[in-house]
């Protein structure tokens, strides 16, 4: 099928990376878009980070969204899994490039969570 589970690959790592990243710096925020711009204001991550982190944020929303609608009208059922054909080059490049920054990033929790 060639699909992949875009909040498998991506949502839940950085949703789950910025929630652990808040907790440890007791950021109260709830939504992953306050707690990234809480992160940069306490000076945890930089601003062009959470920017970053936030439009990636809104272009897996977005791509997962599109699929679903694309699937709606084909009659195909609704799930996560996108196929990367919907994409043009430059956004899969820009994918490719975010799934490389959520593994630094799942890095930096991973240290966050081993000095809790």
């Amino acid at each position: 099928e060639g699909r992949f589970d875009i909040k498998l690959s991506g949502l839940l790592l950085l949703v789950g990376a910025v929630r652990v990243l808040a907790l440890k710096h007791s950021i109260e925020a709830t939504s992953t878009r306050e707690r990234l711009a809480a992160l940069a204001k306490g000076g945890h991550m930089s601003d062009d980070e959470a920017n970053a982190f936030s439009r990636l944020h809104d272009f897996m929303i977005g791509l997962q969204i599109r699929q679903q609608l694309a699937d709606l009208r084909n009659g195909i059922e609704i799930s996560n899994r996108v196929d990367p054909k919907i994409m043009s080059r430059a956004e899969r490049h820009y994918l490719k490039d975010g799934f490389t920054r959520l593994n630094a990033l799942a890095w930096v929790m991973q240290n966050a969570l081993s000095t809790v």
